[in-house]
């Protein structure tokens, strides 16, 4: 027979990674639902001639704790895709801008092309995409465009073109930042430990989970809110007889 606990609330939580060095997550306030199915078995004897049940025990209990937010932080991310966000240097960065064609030489300088001459455009009005050409000499239709790189780099229109709003997309160089999924060598996030408080009306509840790791990809819904599900599984850690502990903290501690 299968019995269902499920207990729910809201609180601020802290993850604890397992290694060495020890890393420390922090997660805004969020939703959780700590949720526990228990098998239990009985024993029957006669009595009187009539079989009845003696006794009945748990054989076997399954934990699971699902975090829910309402937004994709940095640290999201990290626990959603299971590994610690790395450091990465000279990351291209696609960024758009806008700008209008000016007059006489029909010039747009910018210094965030710098050497990279993968720049797309295109006419606002209407969406469609400028023709990139060789050298700024071969500019000579509307809709051509040219790209020169380097020490005042710079984006070179037709003269028919002239007064148009254009975005454009430049290719910035960040020199560094952390990524998710650029670095070949990375730390994956096994075991965490996990800390919340429960609000309550008179008292918090501290729960404690010594041992979880992740149960899969991340779930999303739609209601009055968007909120990512991030689901784990609990196990019992060396030296504990139960999978959490619980402890009643006094409101202003």
């Amino acid at each position: 027979m299968a019995q269902n606990q499920i207990y729910t609330g809201m609180g601020n939580f802290s993850l604890v990674v397992a290694g060495t060095p020890k890393r420390l997550l922090n997660v805004e306030p969020m939703e959780f639902e700590l949720a526990g199915d228990a098998e239990s078995v009985s024993s029957t004897k006669w009595v009187d001639g009539v079989l009845q049940n003696a006794g009945t025990g748990r054989s076997s209990e399954t934990w699971s704790l699902t975090l829910g937010v309402e937004a994709i932080n940095w640290t999201v991310w990290q626990l959603t895709l299971g590994e610690f966000a790395e450091t990465t240097a000279n990351y291209l960065f696609p960024k758009m801008k806008y700008d209008t064609i000016p007059e006489a030489p029909h010039e747009i300088t910018d210094a965030d092309i710098g050497a990279n001459a993968d720049v797309l455009a295109v006419f606002v009005e209407d969406g469609r995409t400028l023709t990139k050409v060789a050298a700024v000499g071969d500019v000579d239709a509307t809709g051509e465009f040219a790209v020169t790189t380097g020490a005042g780099s710079k984006l070179t229109f037709d003269a028919s073109d002239e007064g148009k709003l254009v975005g454009y997309r430049v290719l910035k160089t960040l020199p560094t930042i952390e990524t998710i999924g650029v670095e070949e060598n990375f730390t994956s996030i096994g075991n965490l430990e996990f800390n919340g408080v429960g609000y309550g009306d008179t008292e918090n509840v501290h729960v404690k989970i010594p041992q979880m790791a992740a149960a899969g990809l991340p779930s999303v819904s739609f209601s009055e809110v968007t909120k990512f599900d991030l689901e784990y599984t609990i196990s019992v850690a060396a030296g504990q007889r139960r999978p959490f502990t619980l402890g009643k903290i006094p409101k202003n501690s």
